[in-house]
C-alpha cells in the first residue's frame, strides 16, 4: 500500500515531467518541421534560380561578345573622334547608322529592339528602332537631319527610341531594365566609346532588348526576382518595383542586402530569412561571375506557413491530446524530406559520372586538335619561326600551321573560327583539312584566299566564319607576301628603323560573303625583321576593370623585343608572359594564338 501510495503521489509529477518532456520534444519537432519546409523552398528556389542563371549567363555572354564590334571596333572609335570635332558631318553619322543596321541583320531576329549612339553629353546622334528597319526612312515616325524633300540618305532618329531615353541612366558599362508604358520590360546596356589615343570618352552605345531575350521569368504573387550589379551593388532588375532600377540594393531593400545566409547540410543550398512589413521572406542568390551579376530570388512565405504556424501554436497547447497525431505527421514529413534528399544524392552521383565521361571525351578532343597543329617549329635556313596556341577551354577555334611548298617557299597560316569550345572545334578541324587540300593545288595567297572563302561559304553554318591570316615566305628573295581576312592586322618590325607597323589588310572573314576579294601585301625582309600574326584573343584579353590588352600594348612589346634583338622564341614568350601578368586573376574567355617569323 505504501509503495502504491508513493507511486500515486508521484504520478502527477511523473505525468507533469512527461508532459514537459513531450512538450519540449514537440517544440523541437515543431521547429524542425518549419526548418525543413524552408529547406525545401530553398532547394526549389535554388533550382529555379540556377536555371535562370544558366540562361542569363549564356544569353548575356553571347550578347556581350556580339556587341563588342559596335563600341570597341576601331572604325567606330575613329568615327566618334571625328564626330566630336564635326558633329554636323552627316557622312560620319550615316556610317555609324550603317554599322548598326549591318550588325542587326547578322543577329537572330527578335533579340534586339533598338540601338542608339549618343555623344558624351547623352544627346542622341543615331537612334534606330529595329522593328522599323524594313520601313522607308521617310516615314512620319522618323526625324531626319537633312531635307526630307531630297533623295539624299538621312540619319535615323526614331521617335519611339528617343522617347524612352534619358541621360540620367548614362553610366558606362552598365545594364539595367526599364518598364515601358505598355508594361513591357526591356534590358538596356550602355557601353562607352573611348578615344584610342587619349582614352577620353567620346560617346556611348545603347542597346535595348526585351527581358525574354535574357531568360523566361514567370512571376507569381509570392515571388520576386532581383538582379544586382556586383560592382556597383545597384539594381539591374526589380520585378516587383521597376522604379528601383539603378538604385543601390541596400537603399531599396536593406533587409535583403543585410540578410545573413544559413549554411545547412550539404544537400541544402544556403538561404537567408528576413522580414519586411510582417512578411516573412526566404532568400536565395546565385552569382554570375562571368557577367558580373548576382541573381536574388525572394519567396514570400506567409501564404505557405502563416496558417500552419498559428495552428501549430494551438497544437502545442493540446500537445498531449494530439501527441499521437502530430508525432505521426512529423514522422511522415521527416521521411518525405529524407526521401527527397536521397533522390538528390542519387541524381548528384549520376551527374558526377556523366561529368567524368565528358571530361575524358574533352581531353581526347583536345589531344586530337593539338595534333592538327605543328608539333615542332620548322627548320628554315635564315629564319626563326615559332607558334603557340592556348585554347580557352579543352578545345577551341584557333588554329595555326606551317606548310613547306618547295625548298625555297613556306606558307604560314593562323585561323580563328567563330566562338570557342566545341562550337568552334568541329569547324576548325574541317577547315584544317580544307586548307591542307587547297594548299596542295596553290600556295599563292591571292589564289588560296578566294578558293577557301568560296568553299567555306558553301559548307559553313550561318553566322559561322573563319578569320585567317596567311603569309607566303620566299627564302630565296627574302620577302613575305601576306593576306588577311578578319584577323587583327599582322605586325611588322623593321630592324633598320626599329619601328613597328600594323599591316593594314582589311577584308571580310572567310565564309561571310561569296566573291569577297583579299589584298596581298609584299614585305621585304632583312636581318632582324620580325612579322607577328595573332588572334583577337590576344588583343581582347581583359584585365583589371575590364581593360583590354589592346593593340598598343602588343605593338610596344614587339618593339622592345625587336630592339633587344630577341629571337622568335623569346618574342613569343614575352608576349604571353605580359599577357598572363595583365590578365592574372581573370578567366581566359577566348582562344589565344601567336605566330612569330624572324629573319636571322
Amino acid at each position: 500500500m505504501l509503495n502504491q501510495s508513493i507511486r500515486t503521489r508521484a504520478f502527477p509529477f511523473i505525468f507533469a515531467a512527461a508532459c514537459l518532456l513531450f512538450g519540449m520534444l514537440f517544440m523541437l519537432f515543431y521547429t524542425f518541421v518549419f526548418t525543413s519546409i524552408e529547406q525545401i523552398f530553398s532547394q526549389q528556389s535554388t533550382a529555379k534560380l540556377m536555371t535562370l542563371s544558366r540562361e542569363a549567363e549564356k544569353s548575356e555572354s553571347k550578347f556581350r561578345n556580339s556587341v563588342k564590334i559596335l563600341y570597341l571596333n576601331r572604325s567606330v572609335q575613329r568615327l566618334f573622334a571625328k564626330v566630336v570635332i564635326t558633329r554636323t558631318d552627316q557622312a560620319h553619322l550615316l556610317d555609324l547608322q550603317k554599322m548598326l543596321e549591318i550588325w542587326y541583320k547578322k543577329q537572330e531576329n527578335g533579340l534586339y529592339s533598338s540601338a542608339m549612339y549618343v555623344d558624351h553629353n547623352g544627346i542622341p546622334l543615331v537612334a534606330i528602332d529595329f522593328s522599323k528597319t524594313t520601313s522607308s526612312s521617310n516615314t512620319t515616325d522618323l526625324l531626319t537631319t537633312t531635307d526630307t524633300n531630297t533623295s539624299e540618305p538621312t540619319v535615323r532618329l526614331d521617335q519611339s527610341v528617343i522617347a524612352k531615353w534619358s541621360p540620367n541612366y548614362l553610366r558606362p558599362n552598365t545594364t539595367f531594365t526599364l518598364l515601358l508604358e505598355d508594361n513591357t520590360r526591356i534590358i538596356r546596356s550602355v557601353y562607352p566609346i573611348l578615344d584610342r589615343k587619349t582614352k577620353k570618352n567620346n560617346g556611348f552605345l545603347c542597346i535595348d532588348r526585351p527581358l525574354h531575350s535574357l531568360f523566361e521569368w514567370n512571376e507569381t504573387k509570392e515571388e520576386m526576382l532581383l538582379i544586382v550589379d556586383t560592382k556597383t551593388r545597384s539594381l539591374v532588375l526589380d520585378s516587383f518595383s521597376p522604379e528601383n532600377v539603378a538604385q543601390p540594393l541596400d537603399k531599396s531593400y536593406p533587409q535583403i542586402a543585410n540578410a545573413e545566409y544559413l549554411m545547412e547540410e550539404d544537400e541544402v543550398p544556403p538561404y537567408a530569412k528576413s522580414q519586411i512589413n510582417d512578411k516573412e521572406l526566404l532568400i536565395v542568390s546565385e552569382t554570375l561571375s562571368l557577367i558580373g551579376w548576382e541573381l536574388i530570388h525572394v519567396t514570400q512565405l506567409n501564404k505557405y506557413i502563416s496558417g500552419p504556424k498559428d495552428r501549430g501554436r494551438l497544437l502545442v497547447v493540446g500537445a498531449l491530446v494530439f501527441l499521437l497525431v502530430t508525432g505521426s505527421a512529423i514522422y511522415m514529413l521527416t521521411r518525405r524530406v529524407q526521401a527527397r534528399s536521397e533522390q538528390l544524392e542519387r541524381a548528384n552521383s549520376i551527374v558526377s559520372e556523366h561529368n567524368a565521361l565528358l571530361e575524358q571525351e574533352l581531353q581526347t578532343a583536345h589531344e586530337m586538335q593539338m595534333r592538327l597543329m605543328p608539333q615542332k617549329n620548322p627548320d628554315i635556313e635564315g629564319y626563326q619561326v615559332v607558334g603557340k596556341c592556348r585554347p580557352a577551354t579543352e578545345v577551341g577555334g584557333d588554329f595555326f600551321q606551317y606548310f613547306s611548298v618547295d625548298q625555297e617557299k613556306w606558307v604560314f597560316a593562323l585561323a580563328d573560327v567563330t566562338g570557342h569550345g566545341m562550337q568552334a572545334a568541329v569547324p576548325t578541324m574541317m577547315f584544317s583539312g580544307l586548307l591542307d587540300t587547297e594548299i596542295s593545288y596553290s600556295a599563292k595567297p591571292e589564289m588560296l584566299m578566294p578558293k577557301l572563302n568560296s568553299r567555306l561559304c558553301r559548307v559553313l553554318e550561318p553566322r559561322t566564319f573563319v578569320c585567317l591570316s596567311l603569309g607566303e615566305l620566299d627564302t630565296k628573295e627574302n620577302k613575305m607576301r601576306i593576306s588577311n581576312g578578319g584577323c587583327p592586322y599582322p605586325y611588322f618590325y623593321k630592324a633598320s628603323s626599329q619601328s613597328v607597323d600594323e599591316l593594314s589588310l582589311s577584308a571580310f572573314p572567310l565564309g561571310v560573303r561569296n566573291g569577297s576579294t583579299y589584298e596581298v601585301l609584299e614585305v621585304p625582309l632583312e636581318s632582324g625583321d620580325v612579322v607577328v600574326f595573332c588572334s583577337d584573343g590576344i588583343i581582347e584579353a581583359t584585365g583589371n576593370e575590364d581593360e583590354l590588352f589592346g593593340f598598343e600594348r602588343v605593338e610596344r612589346i614587339i618593339s622592345d623585343a625587336g630592339a633587344e634583338e630577341s629571337d622568335a622564341e623569346q618574342i613569343i614568350d614575352k608576349l604571353f608572359s605580359e599577357l598572363d601578368a595583365f590578365s592574372a586573376g581573370y578567366e581566359q574567355d577566348d582562344d589565344q594564338t601567336i605566330v612569330v617569323v624572324r629573319a636571322a
